[in-house]
């Protein structure tokens, strides 16, 4: 037989499989190369026309070959591993250099807040001793982490280098030196003009700046470093592993392995010679049943051709389907539906392309589950695990993963599809992609347990979080503090500054808060200004080591706030009342131990404002008297409780009473005389202070009109809130009151607090009004709230009222009297009237007479009185001269203190 015959035995055995199926398996397995993964190349190279020399001859050099190679990459690895170890002791000199850095900048961080906030304090005292002692400290540690920086920067390379850092910091803190010297030798005003000018500023801002710069060049050079030795790191690691596969595959030594595929090839070649023989033999009658199996396969032929005619038209109805699948929005899936098998994917239309950006290729015959990932839900796939085994529909939303790593959600609906036997062949799956909505939800519900200012949790996310809290805390026999913490005047800058600023300021403080608290610990915002903070101690049973941990957590807080905010140009600083509230020992549920937490808040601020307090039986009752207070109050003015009393003013130069400032009182029928300082906060912070104001400004100019007609013409003095200034309607109310009173304009002095003007623009358009009326304006207690020397300049004030602690000390104290002086020349100096308030020596008149100073008043001629009492003072104030004395003795002369002023 040729050896063209000798090559067709594949084709005979598909003719006549049952005949050639012994003789086909033998050849089959004289070919295969499953023996060992290294004898297989030279098997199959083996073919029926291979001799014994020429195998020789191939396993020789093939052997030959695998060991050059080996060796060849054996050397190259130990090349290429000695690298990798030079690359990583390198990185690890860089990463200690900017390590240090990076810690020595930190250190200079922390140390030049303190020092910058001491240095300006202590230049407002005038170096005083405790402020300048904080500025020594701070600058210490300042200098030393200097020179921390610099030996940390010494030797470093040139990217490393902090030197101009270093000398800016340097520059600073010998200005400050200098100027702090001034403020030693008591020229303050000097001090502090240094330490604001746009020079030190600048010098400041730059140092902080190139700090920040250096602190983040370095932390991205870390980075780096790092991430380069883990490359390194992980390339030895690689190169580990296939040195020692390369060992393992050169240890079986080469003569060994050369006799084992001799051996084998050896079987291999007989196997075959008799496989042939075999095959030659059934070739003979196979021919003869040839020429049946052609006239088989004509026949054939001719049903398969009747066949096609036939399923032509189902062809195009299958490519209409198929085409509406490609064009579908919806991703549609079949995968195959083995019984106890991961299924397969046989089909995935042009949506799934486009969808997940892999390639149909690339899916086509692997399991779904490689669209999944660590973020996938394992119930959900385990909902669907349950719908494959019992061959039921399942529909379910899925967290996918697309090719290049980002996640999206589908609603997924699943059908198994079954053949017209009913048996289930394969699984067919719809998906639709709804990211945008389930962010949407999320979004949602972030929204309803969240504050959408600050971002911290609601008031309800906390309810919730302290119900599981104190559930815990019943199981495990633990406690709980709760702290609730509001913010002091904040309505104050809500109301100068704007609620942007206000905004902003609630931003900062949530920010600085967390910074304090613990990953287990929880601050939520529940109101305007208020922020309530869960703190559970599991380990803590004892109610006192609670509540001493608590009140440690609440004076950190206070501290947090200790540094200013710098909030669109206003540098402001805030502070906080804290009330604190132990569980189970103030209460047992949410209710109780809130609102005992923000009785001991309230009291906190009746105590001076920041600080905390901590609930204890007594401030109950307080809170009680609080609430009754409120109650009477919102009846006080309807059933026309209030009164006013009048506290005179006189001139200094001639000793006649020139005026009157009204001040308002509380007689309650229930309570009693109630003092101002009881119910003005009240009222301010419930907006009652608004009609109980304009009573009190129709009610002086009334009595005003009074004493013009008895003959006793006096200018009547109010006093405007904060409140009433900034919630419009007042150049209305003025009006309206002088309309329906017939008091002259000229006759009413309406008197602000600095604090009230510090929106500039707002004020100034509001103030130029009240002039135009013919009012005049007087700034009140100047010196002791937002004080500013520009204020005078820009707004239209007539009077200047100098607060009674600066009068106190006057005669007394050599810097209150420089002070003062100061003032009244200044004063004097851009055309303004100066009061003095609080006098209550003759010394005192007298000093501030020789000053220049036009107007007081106080105790010293009378305490606020009645109208009445007033009016007669008024006609017995004629001055009565004596040689002995350059100023007139006054008719009365009371030092008694004013518990009501």
């Amino acid at each position: 037989m040729t050896r063209s015959n000798r090559a067709d035995p594949i084709a005979f055995s598909a003719l006549v499989p049952g005949e050639t199926t012994a003789a086909a398996a033998a050849v089959a397995a004289a070919s295969s190369a499953e023996t060992d993964p290294f004898v297989a190349p030279v098997i199959a190279a083996v073919s029926p026309s291979l001799t014994a020399p020429q195998f020789e001859t191939l396993s020789r050099r093939s052997l030959q070959r695998l060991v050059r190679a080996l060796r060849a990459t054996s050397v190259l690895l130990v090349l290429l591993g000695l690298g990798a170890l030079w690359s990583l002791v390198a990185a690890g000199r860089e990463r200690a250099d900017s390590a240090a850095i990076l810690s020595a900048a930190a250190l200079v961080s922390r140390s030049n807040d303190s020092r910058l906030l001491a240095a300006r304090m202590t230049a407002r005292s005038e170096g005083g001793d405790r402020w300048g002692a904080r500025y020594r400290e701070a600058a210490s540690a300042f200098v030393q982490s200097l020179k921390q920086l610099t030996a940390a920067s010494e030797g470093a390379p040139a990217a490393l280098s902090a030197s101009g850092v270093i000398a800016s910091g340097w520059a600073c803190l010998s200005l400050e030196k200098q100027t702090l010297a001034l403020a030693a030798s008591g020229q303050g005003v000097p001090a502090v003009a240094a330490l604001s000018n746009g020079r030190y500023v600048g010098m400041t801002d730059a140092f902080s700046r190139g700090l920040s710069q250096l602190s983040a060049s370095q932390g991205q050079r870390l980075a780096r470093i790092d991430l380069w030795q883990k490359v390194v790191l992980i390339a030895c690691l690689s190169l580990a592993a296939a040195g020692g596969l390369l060992t393992a595959a050169m240890g079986l030594p080469a003569a060994r392995r050369l006799a084992l595929w001799r051996k084998t090839v050896s079987a291999r070649l007989q196997e075959r010679e008799k496989a042939q023989v075999v095959l030659e033999a059934t070739q003979v009658r196979l021919q003869a049943d040839l020429r049946e199996q052609a006239q088989a396969l004509a026949e054939a032929r001719r049903e398969l051709g009747e066949q096609i005619h036939l399923r032509k038209g189902s062809d195009a109805e299958r490519q209409l389907l198929t085409q509406a699948v490609q064009s579908a929005n919806d991703v549609i899936m079949i995968t195959q539906a083995e019984e106890g098998m991961s299924p397969r994917v046989v089909y995935v239309n042009q949506a799934f392309e486009r969808m997940t950006g892999y390639a149909s290729s690339e899916i086509v015959g692997k399991s779904p589950r490689m669209l999944q990932g660590v973020l996938t839900d394992n119930r959900v796939l385990a909902y669907l695990r349950e719908r494959r085994a019992a061959r039921e529909p399942a529909q379910a939303e899925v967290l996918n993963y697309r090719r290049d790593g980002t996640t999206f959600w589908v609603e997924l609906n699943i059908r198994p599809i079954v053949d017209e036997t009913g048996f289930q062949t394969h699984w067919i799956s719809i998906q639709r992609e709804v990211t945008e909505r389930k962010r949407a939800e999320e979004q949602i519900r972030w929204q309803a347990t969240h504050d959408a200012l600050t971002g911290l949790p609601n008031r309800l996310r906390y309810q919730d979080q302290l119900a599981e809290a104190l559930a815990l805390s019943d199981q495990r026999g633990s406690t709980v503090g709760i702290l609730f913490f509001d913010l002091d005047r904040f309505k104050q800058i809500n109301d100068t500054l704007g609620h942007g600023v206000g905004d902003k300021l609630l931003q900062e403080v949530a920010r600085r808060l967390e910074g304090q608290l613990r990953a287990e610990d929880m601050i939520a915002r529940i109101g305007g200004d208020e922020f309530a903070i869960l703190i559970p101690y599991e380990e803590i049973e004892d109610a006192q080591i609670c509540t001493s941990t608590t009140a440690s957590v609440a004076q950190r807080l206070l501290d947090a706030l200790d540094a200013s905010f710098l909030i669109d140009g206003h540098e402001m600083y805030a502070t906080a009342s804290i009330g604190i509230s132990i569980a189970p020992q103030d209460g047992t549920d949410i209710e109780t131990l809130l609102k005992r937490a923000d009785t001991a808040m309230y009291r906190a601020k009746d105590q001076g404002r920041d600080s905390y307090r901590v609930y204890t039986e007594t401030m109950g009752a307080r809170a009680l008297d609080r609430l009754v207070l409120e109650t009477n109050l919102r009846r006080a003015l309807d059933r026309g409780e209030f009164f006013l009393l009048y506290q005179p003013q006189m001139d200094l130069i001639t000793g006649r009473m020139v005026g009157a400032e009204a001040l308002i009182r509380w007689d309650s029928p229930q309570l009693g005389l109630i003092s101002p300082l009881q119910f003005i906060q009240i009222a301010e912070e419930t907006g009652m202070i608004m009609g109980i104001g304009e009573w009190a400004l129709r009610e002086a100019c009334q009595q005003a009109v009074r004493w013009e007609l008895d003959g006793v013409p006096l200018r009547v003095s109010v006093n405007l809130s904060a409140h009433q200034f900034q919630q419009g309607g007042l150049v209305d109310a003025v009006a309206a009151a002088l309309r329906d009173t017939g008091l002259p304009a000229n006759c009413l002095d309406l008197e602000l607090t600095e604090g009230t003007l510090l929106q500039e623009k707002e004020a100034l358009m509001i103030l130029n009004a009240l002039k135009k009326l013919g009012v005049r304006l007087s700034v009140d207690d100047f010196g002791t709230g937002y004080s500013s020397f520009s204020y005078l300049r820009t707004f239209p004030f007539d009077v200047l009222k100098i607060d009674r602690s600066f009068i106190t000390d006057l005669v007394e104290d050599r810097k209150s009297e420089i002070v003062v002086r100061n003032l009244v020349g200044m004063a004097h100096g851009i055309g303004l009237e100066v009061v003095a308030e609080g006098v209550e020596t003759e010394l005192q008149r007298n000093t501030l007479a020789s000053m220049g100073c036009e107007r007081f008043q106080g105790y010293l001629f009378s305490p606020p009185t009645t109208a009445a009492e007033v009016l007669a003072l008024a006609r017995r104030s004629t001055p009565t001269p004596r040689r002995d004395r350059r100023y007139p003795v006054l008719a009365t002369a009371k030092n008694a203190p004013d518990p009501n002023r």
